[in-house]
């Protein structure tokens, strides 16, 4: 017999083709062997040999396939070839390089050890995540790292860094206090967080001061005390304001907010702008301004003289209308705090529909006709002309009852009375009833059809095609 063998890949794509009696040791790393070539049995068995040792050697395997293992013995690694690079086979490309390698799994997991800064890398699929250590004294890196500082008697104290640049400490985090020369930290670092009085990128935070200045953040302990020499802040908490003048002017005008219980005999200001006050117990005394800030979350206005309008944008009016000056997101309350009773003669919603919230046994989209039933309290109407329909999924509800119950995932407000877009199938007439389709949907229902219990409510408008769309009804219930 004569011919050639056709040698393929594991994927049936062909490798090569071997001829009778020879041998081809050019397309792989391994001698493939022909029909009837006298001596086969060496290059067989030297070929068993290659695979079991992973082709031990200093340097890799000349002509390696897709996913071939090398055991790189100068390093003790062993290596599978990607089809462009021998990788690690635990996902790293090498033990170390100074810049991140290519050929990067689509999957991540790629691990590299970045020798400029002494860090092990993962590959996400997306970028390079740093593992460890986050930073290095000596390096020029943003991060945080353990250190030991000596005190000024050569004690050693175990600290934290947090560091922004070479030799740029911005804070140090410490379990004792301990005398320092350390430089924007002397004299004392103290338990806790340490802020850099000096060495800080844009501004200073330092727990070292007694004094107060606009930008300055300080510590008070037993230690210490603090004076504030003007109010001048984005916000100021405070627990308790009893008992206070503020006497404003042009340049120590208060700006910011005040959270607390605010009782002051007098706040009175030529310049006080831009500030929220909130409280729960009550605020006391005289703001005087022309113009309005917002006002809002507050107790009991109790004795204020609000001079220079007669309406709060969007807040509450002493002796005044709630009028906002234009469209806001104001809330009444939540559902964690919200009023006992309300009393009011009218209310006008520019919403149509009223709705209740129910347990759904899944996620429907507004306008699916609902019925009572299900793995839960409704389910989307499975029937036509079925006398449990239950009601729409809102669009829009102007009045949503039991609306702490959940969500409009989980619980939708479903209308039960009032105008609202209902998916609907098939030609209507304004003013058609409107029956059960199955499938969630709503269709025009013949009177023979018609009874007490299977009408969802009246088509607002025409529909004139038969496929399925949104149109507009009254919708009412009876149950």
């Amino acid at each position: 017999m004569s011919g050639s063998y056709q040698i393929n890949h594991a994927n049936g794509v062909q490798l090569t083709t071997i001829s009778d009696g020879t041998v081809d040791s050019s397309s792989t790393s391994l001698t493939l062997i022909g029909r009837n070539y006298a001596g086969y049995g060496v290059f067989l068995n030297e070929n068993f040999v290659y695979l079991l040792e992973n082709f031990a050697s200093s340097s890799p395997p000349s002509k390696p396939l897709a996913g071939q293992l090398w055991w790189d013995s100068t390093n003790n690694v062993l290596r599978v070839w990607s089809g462009s690079s021998w990788k690690i086979s635990t996902g790293a490309t090498s033990a170390g390089f100074s810049s991140p390698p290519t050929d990067l799994s689509a999957l991540g997991g790629d691990l590299w050890f970045d020798t400029t800064h002494s860090q092990l890398k993962v590959w996400s699929g997306a970028q390079w995540i740093t593992v460890g250590p986050p930073a290095a004294a000596s390096l020029s890196t943003v991060g945080a790292f353990a250190s030991t500082i000596l005190d000024t008697g050569g004690t050693g104290h175990n600290v934290i860094q947090l560091q922004f640049g070479t030799n740029n400490v911005y804070a140090i985090f410490s379990s004792d206090q301990f005398p320092t020369t350390l430089t924007g930290f002397a004299p004392l670092i103290k338990a806790g967080l340490n802020f850099n009085t000096t060495n800080s990128p844009n501004w200073v935070l330092s727990t070292q001061d007694t004094l107060a200045n606009p930008n300055t953040l300080i510590q008070r302990d037993v230690n210490g005390s603090a004076t504030v020499n003007a109010l001048n802040a984005s916000t100021v908490n405070a627990g308790t304001m009893s008992a206070a003048t503020y006497v404003g002017t042009a340049s120590s005008a208060f700006v910011g907010n005040l959270a607390g219980n605010v009782s002051a005999t007098n706040i009175n200001s030529t310049l006080l702008t831009s500030q929220v006050i909130t409280g729960t117990s009550g605020i006391y005394g005289t703001i005087l301004t022309a113009s309005q800030p917002n006002i809002t979350g507050i107790g009991t206005l109790t004795s204020l003289a609000v001079a220079g309008s007669t309406t709060l944008s969007g807040g509450a009016g002493v002796g005044a209308p709630l009028v906002p000056t234009a469209n806001v997101s104001i809330n009444f309350g939540s559902a964690s705090y919200y009023w006992n009773n309300a009393y009011i003669n009218k209310v006008n919603t520019l919403s149509a529909d009223l709705a209740e919230r129910f347990e759904a046994d899944a996620e429907y989209e507004p306008g699916t006709v609902v019925e009572l039933g299900g793995t839960a309290e409704i389910t989307k109407v499975v029937k036509e002309c079925s006398d449990k329909v239950f009601g729409v999924i809102s669009t829009n509800p102007g009045h949503v009852m039991n609306s702490g119950a959940g969500t409009d995932l989980t619980h939708p407000p479903v209308a039960v009375s009032g105008r609202v877009p209902v998916r609907v199938i098939g030609l209507v007439t304004k003013g058609d009833r409107l029956v059960s389709a199955g499938n969630g949907l709503a269709r025009a229902g013949s009177k023979e059809e018609l009874t007490p219990w299977n009408v969802i409510g009246r088509s607002l408008v025409d529909k004139l095609e038969a496929s399925e769309g949104i149109i507009e009804a009254i919708v009412k219930i009876n149950s």
